[in-house]
C-alpha cells in the first residue's frame, strides 16, 4: 500500500467521515486541541518563570512543578488524541503541508535520540 492509498483510506474512514459530517464535531475537536496545546505551553511557562525567580521565589520549585505536572501531562494526552483526529479530516492536505512535515521530523528525532 503506497502513501496515497493510505491517505485515502484514512480520509474515508468512519471516524473521519463522522468528524467531517457531524455539525460542530470538527470545531469541538479543534478547540480541545488548541486548549490542550496552550495548556501544555502555559504550564511549562509557569515552571520556567519560577526557575527564573519570577514572579516570586517564596514557593519552592518542587511544589510549583508538582502542581503543574499533572496538568501538563493531561493536556499533552488530550493534544495527542485530538491531533490525529484532526489529521483524519484532511490527511492529504496535512501530509503535504511543509510545517506538518517539519513537526513530524522533530518528533522522529526526539524518538530516535532516546
Amino acid at each position: 500500500m503506497d502513501v496515497k492509498e493510505l491517505l485515502v483510506a484514512v480520509a474515508s474512514s468512519g471516524l473521519a467521515t463522522w468528524i467531517n459530517t457531524t455539525r460542530g464535531a470538527f470545531a469541538v475537536v479543534e478547540a480541545l486541541h488548541v486548549i490542550a496545546t496552550v495548556t501544555v505551553f502555559g504550564t511549562i511557562l509557569i515552571v520556567d518563570l519560577r526557575l527564573l525567580g519570577l514572579p516570586t521565589t517564596t514557593r519552592r520549585f518542587t511544589v510549583v512543578a508538582g502542581e503543574t505536572l499533572r496538568w501538563t501531562w493531561a493536556a499533552f494526552s488530550l493534544a495527542a488524541i485530538t491531533g490525529p483526529l484532526l489529521f483524519t479530516t484532511n490527511p492529504a492536505f496535512y501530509f503535504g503541508n511543509f510545517e506538518f512535515t517539519i513537526r513530524l521530523a522533530k518528533l522522529n528525532n526526539l524518538n530516535c535520540s532516546k
